[in-house]
C-alpha cells in the first residue's frame, strides 16, 4: 500500500470518527436540552403549585380577618342594642311603682315565684314602701305570709322575693333584667360564635 493510499485511508477513518463523535454529539446534545426542558417544566409546576398555594392561604387569612372584624362589629352592634333597650326597660320600670297596674304586676310575679319555689305556703318579702302594693296583689291568694325585705342587693326599685323553705325566687326587678340581661347575652354569643350549632357571620 502506497503513501497516499495510507493518507487517503487515514483521512477516511479521521472523517469518519469525526462523523460518529459529531452524531454523539448531537445525540447528548439533544437529551441535555430534553432533561433541561423536563426540570424547567418541573421547577415552573412546583413554582405555579406554591403560587397556588400562597394565593390560597393567603385569601384564608384575608377572610379569616374579615370575618373577625364582620363579628367584631356585629357583636358591638348587638351589645349596644341590648344596652339601649335594658336602658329603656329601667326607665319604664322606674315609673311602675307609681302606676295603678303595680299590684297586678306583683302579683303575677309572686304567683310565678311560686310555682319556681314549688308551690303551697310561701313568705313573700317587699321593700317597706311597697307593702301597701304587696298586700293588694296578694289579695284572696291563700298561703301567703308578706314580710319586710331589707336588704337592697343592687336597688330598691321594686319587686318581691319569693320564699318557700329553703327554696328561693328573687322577683325584684334589678334581678329579673340581670337574668334576662344573661340570657340575651348568651344568645347573641350563641348567635355570633357559632355556639347554637350554626357558623354565622
Amino acid at each position: 500500500m502506497g503513501v497516499e493510499e495510507i493518507v487517503e485511508r487515514i483521512r477516511r477513518d479521521a472523517a469518519a470518527e469525526e462523523e460518529r463523535i459529531l452524531r454523539e454529539a448531537a445525540i447528548g446534545e439533544e437529551r441535555v436540552l430534553e432533561d433541561g426542558r423536563a426540570a424547567s417544566e418541573r421547577e415552573a409546576a412546583e413554582i405555579v403549585a406554591g403560587g397556588r398555594r400562597e394565593a390560597e392561604a393567603l385569601r384564608r387569612r384575608v377572610l379569616a380577618r374579615a370575618r373577625h372584624s364582620v363579628r367584631t362589629h356585629l357583636r358591638t352592634c348587638r351589645e349596644a342594642g341590648i344596652s339601649r333597650a335594658f336602658e329603656e326597660a329601667e326607665r319604664c320600670i322606674a315609673d311602675l311603682r307609681s302606676s295603678t297596674r303595680y299590684p297586678a304586676i306583683l302579683r303575677r310575679l309572686i304567683v310565678e315565684g311560686r310555682e319556681i319555689v314549688g308551690g303551697g305556703p310561701i313568705t313573700v318579702l317587699c321593700y317597706e314602701e311597697d307593702t301597701k302594693a304587696v298586700t293588694v296583689a296578694c289579695n284572696r291568694i291563700e298561703g301567703i305570709e308578706i314580710a319586710s325585705l331589707d336588704e337592697d342587693g343592687g336597688g330598691r326599685d321594686g319587686g318581691v322575693v319569693v320564699l318557700a323553705g329553703r327554696s328561693r325566687c328573687d322577683q325584684r326587678f334589678f334581678s329579673r333584667i340581670a337574668r334576662a340581661r344573661e340570657e340575651l347575652t348568651g344568645k347573641t354569643a350563641g348567635i355570633l360564635f357559632g355556639e347554637d350549632g350554626h357558623d354565622h357571620p
